[in-house]
């Protein structure tokens, strides 16, 4: 059996791998989300690109702080493959496994302080709803919120494996950032269904073309982040039980073990919801339906109605543009024009 070798703090909150021969409970549990945590690579690079792709025409700050949690989503299963495979082949260097370890650190809590600040932009873009779209200070907002959440993650990071962590800090800081998260998202969706009930009115108490323009965006916004808020929170809490409970009734590795294993399950979620609506996932998906159903041999041409496509067939344009039938007959002609009159 290979365990990690000893930390500078042993009892960290997400240490998990082990390589093993043992058949034990906690073993096979630690194989397992090892496994899970490598292919869960695959949701984790389609979640990138469907969140990428979704939110391509929404305000450029929520746009690039969602696209840095997706970023995120992906980092954290290629450090979990790395350690397994570094730990699987008898890697035993301290330094390489404690920044393994910080830099997993960083990414977990990172994904959750930068989700909070996505409601904060929305918050400010909520408030200053006249002013947030043609601000040029607005641009300064997402590197100042990304700056904070970084900070914050590195913060945590040491204080976990160098200096010494408590658990109850760890899964503290995970139900809290997904509680607020719920909340904050759903206060704001309250409030600019207020405001979209104002800018309707009319006359002096009318709002300006730009604060209109801009409750839109935020609603069209909140129609994407709603869900994700509460499948963040649904899981987020997930984890934090079963982990918790894990660790009271096992030990510690196992309940590191499940904690990754939720984890990975997050992601999987994450990946149907964004996958779904993605356009051009859906564009995919009924092609390959319409094509079972009118046969994988005819083309998307020929799966029109015969009629159409033979009408189609018949006409041709004349040089002005206008579409003429072919080999038409003097009597055809005037039929047509007579047609056109009448």
């Amino acid at each position: 059996m290979f365990l990690l070798p000893e930390m500078p703090n042993p009892n960290g909150p997400f240490t998990t791998m082990m390589c093993s021969d043992d058949n034990s409970f906690s073993s096979k549990l630690m194989m397992i989300s090892g496994f899970t945590s490598t292919l869960s690579i695959i949701p984790s690079i389609l979640c990138t690109y469907s969140i990428n792709i979704i939110l391509r025409r929404v305000h450029s700050n929520l746009r690039r702080l969602m696209a840095v949690i997706s970023i995120l989503f992906l980092i954290r299963p290629f450090v979990q493959t790395f350690e397994i495979i570094y730990v699987c082949h008898n890697g035993e260097d301290e330094t390489t496994l404690l920044v393994t370890h910080i830099v997993r650190d960083i990414v977990v809590i990172m994904t959750r302080m930068v989700w909070i600040t996505v409601g904060i932009e929305r918050l400010l873009a909520t408030i200053y709803v006249g002013t947030y779209e043609k601000s040029k200070k607005v641009k300064k907002i997402f590197w100042i919120l990304v700056l904070f959440a970084f900070l914050f993650a590195c913060t945590y990071a040491y204080y976990a494996e160098i200096i010494g962590n408590n658990i109850a800090v760890t899964y503290s800081i995970l139900a809290s950032t997904a509680l607020i998260a719920v909340l904050m998202v759903s206060i704001i969706r309250k409030k600019n269904q207020e405001l979209r009930r104002l800018s309707n009115k009319v006359g002096l108490r009318a709002l300006a073309l730009t604060e209109k323009y801009q409750i839109v965006e935020n609603l069209r916004s909140l129609d994407y982040l709603m869900p994700h808020a509460n499948i963040d929170g649904f899981t987020d809490f997930m984890t934090v039980g079963c982990g918790l409970a894990a660790r009271i009734f096992f030990d510690l590795p196992t309940g590191a073990s499940v904690f990754h294993l939720c984890l990975n399950l997050q992601i999987l979620v994450f990946c149907i919801y964004w996958s779904r609506r993605n356009p051009q996932f859906k564009k995919l998906i009924q092609r390959y339906c319409r094509d079972r159903t009118v046969g994988p041999s005819m083309t998307a041409e020929s799966a029109e109605p015969c009629s159409n496509y033979r009408q189609e067939k018949n006409y041709i344009k004349n040089p002005l543009g206008e579409k003429i039938q072919k080999e038409q007959t003097p009597e055809e002609h005037f039929s047509a024009l007579r047609a056109m009159w009448t």
